[in-house]
């Protein structure tokens, strides 16, 4: 395997901002800490791929969390 196997998830639309929960500021387009972004050319496949699998969970778990307050809180109101 090379190192290139893992492709950055990096799509250039690069901004750190506190995503909300969140303790550490993540970028914008790829939902990477300064840290993962820093070490990821350091990285090896196994890393790159654990950097990855934390990037599907956190936003899954964003996702469920919006979806909820979403379904709890109507977005119109409806005519009764």
């Amino acid at each position: 395997m090379s190192i290139d196997d893992v492709p950055s998830p990096c799509i250039n639309i690069c901004k750190l901002i506190y995503k909300n929960g969140d303790t550490d500021e993540r970028c914008v387009g790829c939902d990477r800490t300064i840290d993962e972004i820093t070490r990821w050319r350091l990285m090896d496949n196994e890393s790159r791929q654990a950097v990855i699998d934390g990037i599907v969970e956190r936003n899954a778990v964003r996702k469920a969390h919006v979806s909820k307050a979403l379904i709890n809180k109507p977005l119109i109101n409806k005519p009764r």
